[in-house]
């Protein structure tokens, strides 16, 4: 199950309501953002997966519990389940499966392309570079890619350069106008 929810609308009194049914380790991780806008999308990230995991077992979301794993992974605690949470510019996303999952959501914007030529293989590189028109987009294809795989399996962007997502089937891209959005899954 996918789920989305776009915060440029979000009024300050929602934002309080949802804040209000954060568990206390999410009121944290909100209360440590500086701004608001980065606010309001931790809080609806965090609702996103608090309401989802809720809807799937048929229970009320204030009997969802959330912890972190060692790797800092956050998991429903005492439930079968597995979700991933993404956010950038407005948007925030939430990815729920009796699998592990990962998603990853990027705006799509001008990005310094060294990182293209430090983080991802020759055939990840290639394909960023082989249409000009494309460039930009073609990045966070890649890159958000790579960030649900990653998520997915419980690691961190230092293994970026230790596989290759393009022509990847298990991995699933979701293109909108401004916004590129990656759903890894475990088959």
């Amino acid at each position: 199950m996918l789920y989305s929810f776009d915060t440029s609308s979000m009024s300050d009194e929602a934002f309080l309501k949802m804040y209000e049914a954060c568990d206390k380790s999410r009121k944290l991780k909100i209360d440590r953002l500086k701004k608001e806008p980065d606010k309001k999308l931790s809080v609806a990230a965090g609702m996103l997966a608090r309401r989802g995991i809720a809807q799937y077992f048929g229970i009320s979301p204030k009997e969802v519990a959330f912890r972190c794993s060692k790797t800092g992974k956050p998991y429903a605690d005492g439930l079968d389940i597995h979700f991933s949470l993404s956010h950038s510019g407005t948007m925030a996303v939430c990815a729920i499966s009796d699998r592990p999952v990962g998603i990853d959501i990027e705006k799509v914007r001008n990005v310094n392309m060294r990182v293209a030529q430090k983080m991802f293989t020759p055939k990840e590189q290639y394909y960023i570079f082989s249409d000009k028109k494309k460039i930009q987009r073609r990045f966070f294809e890649i890159w958000t890619k790579k960030e649900a795989y990653v998520k997915k399996m419980g690691t961190g962007i230092s293994d970026f350069l230790s596989f290759d997502v393009v022509g990847d089937k298990s991995v699933y891209l979701v293109k909108e106008k401004k916004y590129v959005v990656a759903v890894a899954v475990t088959e």
